[in-house]
């Protein structure tokens, strides 16, 4: 993975509400490109 990959998955924000509940940030195409390729999971 190239130094640019990773800076684009570190864009992606998580936010926490009071009930624990955790949610992303919506992803750039990118970023939804670059987790299909590494395989990993996740819902739209």
């Amino acid at each position: 993975m190239s130094p640019h990959e990773l800076l684009e998955l570190s864009k992606i924000g998580k936010v926490v509400l009071r009930d624990g509940t955790t949610l992303t940030t919506e992803m750039s195409k990118k970023q939804r490109d670059i987790i299909k390729a590494l395989g990993i999971r996740y819902r739209t």
